[in-house]
């Protein structure tokens, strides 16, 4: 299955609340595990002083049959809405280190 039909298939399970959106043609490969899919989606802030927009993903085996994606999907829906769950819980501040990647002591 290409990476744009398992995005979709993923994107169509998801909440009707989810502000989630995927990111069509997306393509970045820093993952140490060759081997394995990646699809992308993004969540953005919805602080309009914040607007902080967060990059969320799951791996698929590329040895994945389409049947076993299709099973796994529920799995892979549940796992990114807790990403963007997470990620909403955070206050903008804590978005703001992640813009600039420093950690306050």
């Amino acid at each position: 299955m290409k990476d744009s039909d398992i995005q979709k298939l993923i994107f169509s399970k998801m909440s009707p609340e989810t502000t989630m959106r995927p990111l069509k043609d997306f393509k970045l490969n820093v993952s140490a595990n060759t081997g394995f899919q990646k699809v992308f989606f993004s969540v953005r802030c919805l602080q309009e002083e914040c607007d902080t927009a967060a990059l969320l993903s799951v791996e698929i085996a590329m040895s994945k049959s389409d049947l076993e994606i299709e099973n796994a999907v529920s799995s892979l829906v549940e796992r990114l809405e807790r990403q963007e769950r997470s990620f909403y819980s955070m206050d903008c501040s804590m978005h703001g280190m992640m813009k600039t990647g420093v950690v306050d002591d």
